[in-house]
């Protein structure tokens, strides 16, 4: 496997790392929302905030932010296999991304008994993001 034969430790990964998890407070910089956290590879964070900040920002400042990041790990590789691991391990969590959400929705349906909940239901509302969430990574999934 060529993320594990790079050689890059293992990393406490947020899980849920968007903007509005990240707070700047009196100059100091707060992660919230760690419910999902786990220790896997540094580079499963990153590359999710990358795809949910794309859209805002140029390419050159999205490179320069990858770049900045992947700085830090050049003891274990050179920036072009950075590069190429980091793709890797994005390929990975989007199938990870997706099998975890359609366990999920079965989860639910099962606890709703396959049933329809009532669409101003909480329930219908957890339903409703789930399944959004499923289909934006079944289609990044499709597109790698």
């Amino acid at each position: 496997n060529e993320i594990m034969a790079a050689g890059i430790p293992s990393a406490v990964n947020h899980g849920d790392l968007r903007p509005g998890n990240v707070r700047v407070v009196s100059g100091d910089i707060i992660f919230y929302d760690w419910a999902w956290s786990a220790v896997t590879h540094p580079f499963m964070g990153p590359t999710g905030f990358l795809h949910i900040v794309r859209d805002r920002l140029s390419q050159a400042a999205e490179d320069r932010l990858r770049d900045s990041y992947l700085e830090r790990w050049q003891d274990y590789a050179s920036p072009n296999d950075l590069r190429h691991v980091l793709d890797l391990v994005d390929q990975a969590r989007v199938l990870y991304g997706t099998v975890a959400d359609a366990e999920w929705l079965r989860c639910i349906w099962n606890a709703l008994s396959w049933q329809t909940p009532n669409p101003a239901s909480a329930d219908a509302w957890t339903l409703d993001r789930r399944q959004y969430y499923f289909a934006k990574m079944l289609r990044r999934l499709m597109s790698c």
